[in-house]
């Protein structure tokens, strides 16, 4: 699906800043940190920005794939609804085709 050219400047206009400020913020935030995954026996030692990162990143796939699950009953009724839409479809095709197949009414003679 092709986007409108302003829609497609309006992305880069928002992800361009961000994405300076994602480098910055790397690039300040090198230092190491030690993590301690309390009911693991070890631990890790990592930059905070990649921490930070990590954790922005498991955030939005967990958000994601609480939207797509609670979305589930929709796409079942969409799926549902489409599959009625296509036999009602096929059914209005058939009818349509029965009555051009009919020869035509017979027209009574006038008493006269």
């Amino acid at each position: 699906m092709a986007r409108h050219p302003v829609a497609r400047w309006a992305a880069r206009l928002f992800a361009i800043p961000v994405a300076v400020v994602a480098v910055v913020f790397a690039l300040m935030n090198r230092q190491a940190m030690t993590l301690e995954l309390w009911p693991l026996p070890f631990t890790l030692e990592a930059p905070v920005f990649l921490v930070v990162y990590l954790a922005l990143l498991a955030g939005f796939l967990i958000g994601g794939l609480t939207a797509w699950l609670s979305g589930g009953g929709a796409r079942r009724r969409a799926r549902r609804m489409a599959a009625e839409r296509e036999r009602l479809r096929r059914e209005l095709e058939d009818a349509r085709q029965r009555s051009v197949d009919l020869p035509p009414p017979a027209i009574p003679a006038e008493a006269g």
